[in-house]
C-alpha cells in the first residue's frame, strides 16, 4: 500500500458537492466588520478608540478574511486530491478498505465514498494503485 502523494488532474463526474448550513459558531469576516462598525458608531465621544487600537482592528479583520480565504484554498485542494482517488482502493485508520465510488463535500469537510458510506479525507492511511 503506497503513502498518499501528489495530485493530477480530475475529472467532475464524480464530484458532488452539498449546501448545508454552515455553524454559527465562528464569525466570518462580515459580522467581525459589523462588529466593528458598531463599535466606531457607538463609542464613547469623550475616549474615542485611537489610531493604534483603529489600525490593530483592521489588521486583525484582514487576518480573519485571509484565513477563510486559505482554508477555501485548502478545501478546493483536498476535493482535488480526492477526485484522483475515485477507482483506487483506499484504506482507512480503523483498518477498512475499498474501492472510492465518489467524492462528497459538507460543510468545508470533504468526503471519500466507499460504496455508500462517506469516509472523511484525514481518516485516509493508504491508497493501493496510486
Amino acid at each position: 500500500m503506497a503513502p498518499l502523494s501528489g495530485i493530477q488532474g480530475v475529472s467532475s463526474g464524480n464530484v458532488t458537492e452539498t449546501t448545508a448550513s454552515k455553524s454559527r459558531t465562528t464569525l466570518d469576516k462580515y459580522a467581525f466588520l459589523k462588529l466593528l462598525v458598531y463599535q466606531l458608531r457607538y463609542q464613547n465621544p469623550l475616549e474615542p478608540l485611537g489610531d493604534q487600537e483603529l489600525a490593530l482592528q483592521l489588521a486583525q479583520f484582514s487576518t480573519v478574511e485571509g484565513i477563510q480565504n486559505l482554508n477555501k484554498s485548502m478545501v478546493a485542494l483536498l476535493l482535488v486530491q480526492a477526485g484522483n482517488l475515485v477507482g483506487k482502493t483506499v484504506t482507512l485508520k480503523d483498518g477498512t478498505s475499498g474501492v472510492v465510488s465518489g467524492v462528497v463535500l459538507r460543510d468545508e469537510t470533504v468526503y471519500v465514498l466507499l460504496g455508500d458510506s462517506p469516509y472523511p479525507m484525514t481518516d485516509l492511511v493508504g491508497v493501493e494503485g496510486a
